[in-house]
Formats: structure tokens, sequence, C-alpha cells
């Protein structure tokens, strides 16, 4: 798998989403477009590293909706990686990708310097 793969999907991912939050859904939908001929195995992989690389550098958040279904979210803490460790973790429970637009797994939002970022050019590996 191209490490430009990752890259491209980091940027895409904050780029798309300056003025709201993404689903997981949707950053595997921008992964399949940017990679059309990975098989699912290097698409799971390109996302979850791109999400590590959005989260290491500070880029993003991952948040869920409240378990009580209150308009609110609740930000995911802990270490990058063991932020993709449960993200991938949730989406093997699922047995499947997640749907669109369910929120299954997790939401990602960009944070003030993720959409700085956007706004300033590509991520590079």
């Amino acid at each position: 798998m191209p490490e430009h793969s990752i890259g491209r999907l980091a940027t895409e991912v904050l780029s798309q989403q300056t003025q709201d939050e993404s689903e997981l859904s949707w950053v595997i939908a921008i992964a399949q477009r940017l990679n059309p001929e990975a098989d699912h195995d290097q698409l799971r992989n390109i996302v979850l590293r791109a999400l590590l690389e959005l989260l290491t550098n500070g880029f993003v958040e991952i948040r869920d909706y409240s378990r009580n279904r209150e308009p609110q979210t609740v930000i995911w803490t802990g270490p990058p990686e063991d932020q993709v460790t449960r993200i991938a973790d949730e989406w093997d429970r699922l047995g499947r990708d997640p749907l669109f637009p369910s929120g299954e797994v997790c939401w990602v939002f960009n944070t003030l310097s993720g959409d700085r970022k956007a706004n300033t050019g590509a991520i590079t590996n």
C-alpha cells in the first residue's frame, strides 16, 4: 500500500469536514474513492492509519454521541494508538463496514488545528 494513500486520505478528510463532523462510514467512502484498486483489508488499513496520523498530529478528535441519545458528543480520550485500536475493535464487533448515516463506531471532528491545516495544504507522510 503506497504511503501517499494515507496522506491523501488524511488531507481529504480535513478539507471536506471543516464545516461539519464526519462519521466513520464517510471516511471509508473517501478511502474507497481515492483507492479504487484497494481491497477491503487494504482500505481498512488506510483508514486506520490515516486516523492515527490525524489524531497524532492533533488535527481531529474522535467522538460519539452520548448513549442516552442526548444531542451532545463525548470526546474519546487516551493516546491516539488506543483510540485507533478502539475504532478497529468496534468496527470488528459490527462484523461489517459501518452504515451511512448511522454514526456507527465513531464520529471524526476537526480540531481548530485541523481546520487551519485544511486551509493551508496537504498532509505529507
